[in-house]
């Protein structure tokens, strides 16, 4: 079985029977724009400070991707690693406050934005 992730979508191709036919399924990503986001200080804060009783939730505004519905996510973070060499896009991982939903986000500091994907 392979897994892709392309364009907003997971799909995943596998064999499905002795004759070496492939099936091919996409199953939609859930995912929300990140309109605001905090600066790399309160970033490391968030990941460093307190237990895992106590750890400081980093709280985000984000919106649908079609701007339907706005809201803030409270997210506990578990890593955070450099996009790229610029020193201001990352790729974060953690679980939500709410439902305790894994999701990976990236955002860039320069631009205060970006995508929170729902795993």
């Amino acid at each position: 079985m392979r897994l892709f992730f392309e364009k907003g979508w997971y799909s995943m191709t596998t064999a499905s029977d002795n004759s070496g036919a492939v099936t091919s399924n996409q199953v939609p990503v859930r995912q929300a724009k990140v309109t605001s986001c905090p600066d790399r200080l309160y970033l490391a804060d968030c990941l460093l400070e307190g237990d895992t009783q106590s750890q400081v939730p980093l709280t985000l505004r984000v919106e649908e991707m079609d701007g339907s519905y706005k809201r803030e996510e409270h997210v506990f973070l578990t890593s955070i690693e450099r996009e790229d060499g610029s020193g201001t896009s990352f790729n974060l991982k953690g679980r939500t406050f709410a439902n305790n939903a894994e999701v990976k986000i990236y955002i860039s500091l320069r631009n205060r934005n970006g995508i929170m994907t729902f795993v």
